[in-house]
Protein backbone atom coordinates (compact mmCIF):
# COMPACT_ATOMS: atom_id res chain seq x y z
CA UNK A 1 0.00 0.00 0.00
CA UNK A 2 2.75 2.61 0.87
CA UNK A 3 4.47 1.73 -2.31
CA UNK A 4 1.18 2.56 -4.48
CA UNK A 5 1.07 5.86 -1.92
CA UNK A 6 4.66 6.64 -3.31
CA UNK A 7 4.07 5.94 -6.71
CA UNK A 8 1.03 8.12 -7.00
CA UNK A 9 2.82 11.05 -4.82
CA UNK A 10 5.82 11.30 -7.81
CA UNK A 11 2.93 11.33 -10.75
CA UNK A 12 1.03 13.86 -8.56
CA UNK A 13 4.13 16.09 -8.91
CA UNK A 14 4.88 14.77 -12.11
CA UNK A 15 1.72 16.66 -13.12
CA UNK A 16 2.01 19.54 -11.23
CA UNK A 17 5.26 20.39 -13.30
CA UNK A 18 3.73 19.84 -16.13
CA UNK A 19 1.35 21.83 -15.35
CA UNK A 20 3.51 24.68 -14.84
CA UNK A 21 5.21 24.42 -17.85
CA UNK A 22 2.11 24.69 -19.67
CA UNK A 23 1.01 27.64 -17.83
CA UNK A 24 4.21 29.34 -18.53
CA UNK A 25 3.85 28.40 -22.10
CA UNK A 26 1.06 30.09 -22.25
CA UNK A 27 1.85 33.28 -20.97
CA UNK A 28 0.19 32.76 -17.65
CA UNK A 29 3.17 33.72 -15.73
CA UNK A 30 3.94 37.48 -15.18
CA UNK A 31 7.08 39.05 -16.21
CA UNK A 32 9.05 39.62 -13.42
CA UNK A 33 11.21 41.94 -14.87
CA UNK A 34 10.91 45.32 -17.29
CA UNK A 35 13.63 46.42 -19.65
CA UNK A 36 12.76 50.12 -20.94
CA UNK A 37 15.29 52.05 -22.91
CA UNK A 38 14.32 56.14 -22.41
CA UNK A 39 16.53 58.04 -25.03
CA UNK A 40 16.22 62.26 -24.51
CA UNK A 41 17.38 64.66 -27.27
CA UNK A 42 19.84 66.46 -24.77
CA UNK A 43 20.83 65.98 -21.09
CA UNK A 44 19.85 69.73 -20.00
CA UNK A 45 16.53 70.35 -21.06
CA UNK A 46 14.66 71.35 -17.77
CA UNK A 47 11.39 70.13 -18.66
CA UNK A 48 12.33 66.95 -20.02
CA UNK A 49 14.32 66.17 -17.00
CA UNK A 50 11.20 66.92 -15.05
CA UNK A 51 9.20 63.98 -17.52
CA UNK A 52 12.07 61.52 -17.10
CA UNK A 53 11.93 61.99 -13.28
CA UNK A 54 8.21 61.33 -13.34
CA UNK A 55 9.10 58.05 -15.06
CA UNK A 56 11.45 57.35 -12.68
CA UNK A 57 9.24 58.15 -9.74
CA UNK A 58 6.41 55.88 -11.11
CA UNK A 59 8.90 52.31 -12.37
CA UNK A 60 9.86 52.61 -7.97
CA UNK A 61 6.68 52.62 -7.03
CA UNK A 62 5.37 50.13 -9.24
CA UNK A 63 8.42 47.67 -8.44
CA UNK A 64 7.40 48.12 -4.87
CA UNK A 65 3.70 47.37 -5.20
CA UNK A 66 4.20 44.48 -7.79
CA UNK A 67 7.70 42.94 -7.06
CA UNK A 68 8.62 43.16 -11.28
CA UNK A 69 12.13 44.30 -11.40
CA UNK A 70 11.86 47.15 -13.80
CA UNK A 71 15.55 48.87 -15.66
CA UNK A 72 14.77 52.16 -16.61
CA UNK A 73 17.79 52.94 -18.87
CA UNK A 74 18.53 56.72 -19.48
CA UNK A 75 20.72 58.04 -22.50
CA UNK A 76 21.17 61.52 -24.03
CA UNK A 77 21.39 62.25 -27.68
CA UNK A 78 23.32 65.52 -27.15
CA UNK A 79 21.22 66.97 -30.28
CA UNK A 80 22.71 64.15 -32.46
CA UNK A 81 19.77 61.84 -34.75
CA UNK A 82 22.80 59.76 -35.63
CA UNK A 83 23.44 58.93 -32.50
CA UNK A 84 20.18 58.79 -31.20
CA UNK A 85 19.72 56.07 -33.86
CA UNK A 86 22.49 53.76 -32.57
CA UNK A 87 21.18 54.13 -28.74
CA UNK A 88 17.82 52.66 -29.99
CA UNK A 89 19.83 50.18 -32.69
CA UNK A 90 22.09 49.19 -28.93
CA UNK A 91 18.56 48.91 -26.38
CA UNK A 92 16.93 47.02 -29.25
CA UNK A 93 19.70 44.64 -29.46
CA UNK A 94 20.24 43.88 -25.65
CA UNK A 95 16.50 43.07 -25.93
CA UNK A 96 14.55 45.73 -24.30
CA UNK A 97 11.03 45.67 -24.19
CA UNK A 98 9.66 49.57 -25.02
CA UNK A 99 11.67 52.30 -26.41
CA UNK A 100 10.91 55.96 -25.64
CA UNK A 101 12.45 58.19 -27.39
CA UNK A 102 12.49 62.42 -26.89
CA UNK A 103 13.65 62.85 -30.72
CA UNK A 104 16.30 64.86 -32.02
CA UNK A 105 14.70 65.51 -35.28
CA UNK A 106 10.76 65.31 -35.22
CA UNK A 107 11.11 65.09 -39.37
CA UNK A 108 13.59 62.51 -38.69
CA UNK A 109 12.10 59.75 -37.20
CA UNK A 110 12.08 57.61 -40.31
CA UNK A 111 14.91 54.99 -38.81
CA UNK A 112 13.79 54.47 -34.94
CA UNK A 113 10.68 53.59 -36.80
CA UNK A 114 12.45 51.10 -39.01
CA UNK A 115 14.91 49.97 -36.77
CA UNK A 116 11.88 49.17 -33.94
CA UNK A 117 8.94 47.22 -36.03
CA UNK A 118 11.58 44.75 -37.73
CA UNK A 119 12.21 44.08 -33.88
CA UNK A 120 8.88 44.13 -33.19
CA UNK A 121 9.35 46.19 -30.36
CA UNK A 122 7.02 49.30 -29.57
CA UNK A 123 8.11 52.78 -29.53
CA UNK A 124 6.84 55.74 -27.41
CA UNK A 125 8.04 59.27 -28.77
CA UNK A 126 7.68 62.09 -26.18
CA UNK A 127 7.84 65.86 -25.83
CA UNK A 128 8.85 66.37 -29.68
CA UNK A 129 5.94 65.02 -31.87
CA UNK A 130 7.34 63.06 -34.75
CA UNK A 131 5.44 63.87 -37.85
CA UNK A 132 2.19 61.69 -38.49
CA UNK A 133 3.01 59.51 -41.16
CA UNK A 134 6.04 58.26 -39.17
CA UNK A 135 3.33 57.68 -36.32
CA UNK A 136 1.03 55.69 -38.68
CA UNK A 137 3.28 53.29 -39.92
CA UNK A 138 2.84 50.62 -37.25
CA UNK A 139 0.58 49.72 -34.34
CA UNK A 140 2.98 50.23 -31.86
CA UNK A 141 4.20 53.62 -32.05
CA UNK A 142 2.79 56.12 -30.04
CA UNK A 143 3.18 60.35 -28.70
CA UNK A 144 2.90 61.44 -25.15
CA UNK A 145 2.31 65.27 -25.08
CA UNK A 146 0.62 68.42 -24.94
CA UNK A 147 -0.64 69.93 -28.00
CA UNK A 148 0.92 72.82 -29.35
CA UNK A 149 -1.60 74.76 -29.90
CA UNK A 150 -2.98 74.57 -26.61
CA UNK A 151 -0.16 75.97 -24.85
CA UNK A 152 0.68 78.60 -27.16
CA UNK A 153 -3.29 79.99 -27.06
CA UNK A 154 -3.13 79.62 -23.11
CA UNK A 155 -0.14 81.99 -23.21
CA UNK A 156 -2.04 84.39 -25.17
CA UNK A 157 -5.16 84.15 -23.05
CA UNK A 158 -2.98 85.06 -20.08
CA UNK A 159 -1.14 87.71 -21.72
CA UNK A 160 -4.92 89.50 -23.15
CA UNK A 161 -6.15 89.23 -19.52
CA UNK A 162 -2.94 90.80 -18.27
CA UNK A 163 -3.08 93.85 -20.80
CA UNK A 164 -6.94 93.99 -20.45
CA UNK A 165 -6.85 94.23 -16.81
CA UNK A 166 -4.15 96.80 -16.54
CA UNK A 167 -0.96 94.19 -14.78
CA UNK A 168 0.50 95.13 -18.04
CA UNK A 169 1.04 98.40 -18.43
CA UNK A 170 0.92 100.40 -21.81
CA UNK A 171 3.66 102.40 -21.26
CA UNK A 172 3.79 105.13 -23.52
CA UNK A 173 -0.26 104.98 -23.55
CA UNK A 174 -0.07 104.58 -27.68
CA UNK A 175 -2.89 102.02 -27.53
CA UNK A 176 -0.43 98.79 -28.71
CA UNK A 177 1.22 96.57 -26.75
CA UNK A 178 4.95 96.13 -27.59
CA UNK A 179 6.28 92.93 -27.24
CA UNK A 180 9.57 91.08 -27.80
CA UNK A 181 9.55 87.36 -28.47
CA UNK A 182 12.13 84.00 -27.34
CA UNK A 183 11.61 81.85 -29.70
CA UNK A 184 12.75 77.73 -28.68
CA UNK A 185 13.99 76.33 -31.54
CA UNK A 186 14.54 77.10 -34.91
CA UNK A 187 11.96 74.92 -37.46
CA UNK A 188 10.55 73.61 -34.29
CA UNK A 189 6.67 72.98 -34.35
CA UNK A 190 5.99 73.66 -31.01
CA UNK A 191 7.99 76.74 -31.07
CA UNK A 192 6.49 77.61 -34.31
CA UNK A 193 2.62 76.87 -33.60
CA UNK A 194 3.38 78.61 -29.52
CA UNK A 195 4.96 81.63 -31.45
CA UNK A 196 1.94 82.00 -33.54
CA UNK A 197 -0.75 81.32 -31.34
CA UNK A 198 0.19 83.48 -28.62
CA UNK A 199 -0.28 86.34 -30.66
CA UNK A 200 -3.25 85.26 -32.71
CA UNK A 201 -5.23 85.47 -29.38
CA UNK A 202 -4.15 88.69 -28.78
CA UNK A 203 -5.21 90.00 -32.19
CA UNK A 204 -8.43 88.05 -31.25
CA UNK A 205 -8.87 89.75 -28.02
CA UNK A 206 -8.97 93.27 -29.87
CA UNK A 207 -5.41 94.00 -28.32
CA UNK A 208 -3.34 95.57 -30.84
CA UNK A 209 0.04 94.53 -30.86
CA UNK A 210 3.73 95.49 -32.89
CA UNK A 211 6.58 93.31 -32.69
CA UNK A 212 9.76 94.60 -31.66
CA UNK A 213 11.90 91.75 -31.63
CA UNK A 214 12.01 88.10 -32.06
CA UNK A 215 15.15 85.53 -31.61
CA UNK A 216 15.78 81.68 -31.42
CA UNK A 217 17.00 80.66 -27.33
CA UNK A 218 17.03 77.09 -27.86
CA UNK A 219 15.14 76.34 -24.75
CA UNK A 220 18.10 77.52 -22.74
CA UNK A 221 18.23 79.85 -19.98
CA UNK A 222 21.37 81.41 -20.65
CA UNK A 223 20.33 82.25 -24.13
CA UNK A 224 17.18 83.78 -22.59
CA UNK A 225 19.51 85.88 -20.86
CA UNK A 226 22.12 87.29 -23.67
CA UNK A 227 19.25 87.96 -25.85
CA UNK A 228 17.07 90.12 -23.44
CA UNK A 229 20.50 92.05 -22.28
CA UNK A 230 21.30 92.96 -25.80
CA UNK A 231 17.31 93.87 -26.73
CA UNK A 232 17.62 95.99 -23.30
CA UNK A 233 21.05 97.83 -24.64
CA UNK A 234 19.02 98.71 -27.95
CA UNK A 235 16.65 100.79 -25.48
CA UNK A 236 13.80 99.11 -27.06
CA UNK A 237 10.32 99.92 -25.19
CA UNK A 238 9.17 96.39 -23.92
CA UNK A 239 5.65 96.18 -22.21
CA UNK A 240 5.61 92.50 -22.79
CA UNK A 241 8.32 89.44 -22.66
CA UNK A 242 6.57 86.27 -24.36
CA UNK A 243 9.04 83.54 -24.14
CA UNK A 244 8.46 79.62 -25.85
CA UNK A 245 9.34 77.86 -22.57
CA UNK A 246 10.28 78.93 -18.92
CA UNK A 247 13.81 78.53 -19.33
CA UNK A 248 14.40 81.49 -21.19
CA UNK A 249 11.61 83.37 -19.71
CA UNK A 250 14.09 82.79 -16.34
CA UNK A 251 16.85 83.87 -18.58
CA UNK A 252 15.26 87.19 -19.85
CA UNK A 253 14.08 88.01 -16.22
CA UNK A 254 17.61 87.52 -14.79
CA UNK A 255 18.60 89.71 -17.26
CA UNK A 256 15.57 92.33 -16.49
CA UNK A 257 16.67 92.20 -13.19
CA UNK A 258 20.56 92.73 -13.64
CA UNK A 259 19.35 95.97 -15.31
CA UNK A 260 17.25 96.97 -12.80
CA UNK A 261 14.28 97.09 -15.26
CA UNK A 262 10.62 95.83 -15.00
CA UNK A 263 8.66 93.97 -17.54
CA UNK A 264 6.00 91.11 -17.46
CA UNK A 265 7.41 87.88 -18.69
CA UNK A 266 4.71 85.25 -19.32
CA UNK A 267 6.48 81.58 -19.92
CA UNK A 268 5.51 78.00 -21.06
CA UNK A 269 6.36 74.29 -19.76
CA UNK A 270 5.82 74.73 -16.00
CA UNK A 271 8.68 73.98 -14.68
CA UNK A 272 9.26 73.74 -10.76
CA UNK A 273 11.35 76.83 -10.56
CA UNK A 274 9.05 78.67 -13.49
CA UNK A 275 5.95 78.05 -11.33
CA UNK A 276 8.36 79.14 -8.19
CA UNK A 277 8.49 82.29 -9.72
CA UNK A 278 5.24 82.85 -10.47
CA UNK A 279 4.46 82.31 -7.39
CA UNK A 280 7.19 85.02 -6.06
CA UNK A 281 5.91 87.50 -8.26
CA UNK A 282 9.37 87.15 -10.96
CA UNK A 283 7.29 85.67 -14.09
CA UNK A 284 3.76 87.16 -14.56
CA UNK A 285 2.52 84.04 -15.59
CA UNK A 286 3.19 80.04 -17.18
CA UNK A 287 1.69 77.64 -18.74
CA UNK A 288 2.12 74.38 -16.67
CA UNK A 289 2.87 71.30 -19.45
CA UNK A 290 2.56 69.07 -16.52
CA UNK A 291 5.51 67.05 -16.91
CA UNK A 292 4.71 65.19 -13.61
CA UNK A 293 1.30 63.60 -15.66
CA UNK A 294 3.43 63.28 -18.79
CA UNK A 295 6.36 60.88 -16.83
CA UNK A 296 3.54 58.87 -15.57
CA UNK A 297 1.56 58.60 -18.77
CA UNK A 298 4.85 57.50 -20.82
CA UNK A 299 5.47 55.23 -17.96
CA UNK A 300 2.02 53.78 -17.69
CA UNK A 301 1.79 53.15 -21.59
CA UNK A 302 5.66 51.29 -21.74
CA UNK A 303 4.46 49.01 -18.95
CA UNK A 304 1.47 48.25 -20.57
CA UNK A 305 3.02 47.29 -23.60
CA UNK A 306 5.71 45.53 -22.18
CA UNK A 307 3.35 43.00 -20.92
CA UNK A 308 0.83 43.09 -22.98
CA UNK A 309 -1.65 44.34 -21.21
CA UNK A 310 -4.26 47.25 -21.90
CA UNK A 311 -3.33 50.75 -21.74
CA UNK A 312 -4.66 52.15 -18.39
CA UNK A 313 -8.10 53.46 -18.72
CA UNK A 314 -7.13 57.08 -16.72
CA UNK A 315 -5.31 57.30 -20.25
CA UNK A 316 -7.22 57.88 -23.20
CA UNK A 317 -5.72 57.02 -26.49
CA UNK A 318 -6.57 59.01 -29.46
CA UNK A 319 -6.64 57.91 -33.28
CA UNK A 320 -4.49 54.96 -31.88
CA UNK A 321 -1.67 56.71 -31.24
CA UNK A 322 -1.99 60.02 -29.69
CA UNK A 323 -2.19 60.55 -25.49
CA UNK A 324 -2.46 64.01 -24.74
CA UNK A 325 -2.01 65.47 -21.70
CA UNK A 326 -4.17 68.32 -20.19
CA UNK A 327 -2.44 71.39 -19.60
CA UNK A 328 -3.26 74.32 -16.79
CA UNK A 329 -3.06 78.20 -16.81
CA UNK A 330 -0.60 79.47 -13.74
CA UNK A 331 -1.19 82.69 -12.22
CA UNK A 332 -0.19 84.11 -8.80
CA UNK A 333 -3.43 85.04 -7.97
Amino acid sequence: MKKKWGILFVLFLGLAALWGAVSKSQGQVEQTNLKIGVITYKSNDTFVESIVTAMEQKARQMEQETGIRITLDLSSAQESQRTQNSQVERYLSLGYDVICVNLVDRTDANTVVDLATSAQVPVIFFNREPVKEDLTRSDAIYYVGTRAEETGRAQGELAAEAFLDGRIEDKNQDGILQYVMLEGEMGHQDAIIRTEESVQVLKESGIATQLLASAVGNWERSQGAALMEQWLNQQLPIELVLSNNDDMALGALDALQKADVTAPVIGIDGTEEGKEAVEDGGLLATVDCNGQAQGEAIFSLAAALAQGEAIPSQWEVEEDHYLWVSIDKMTDE
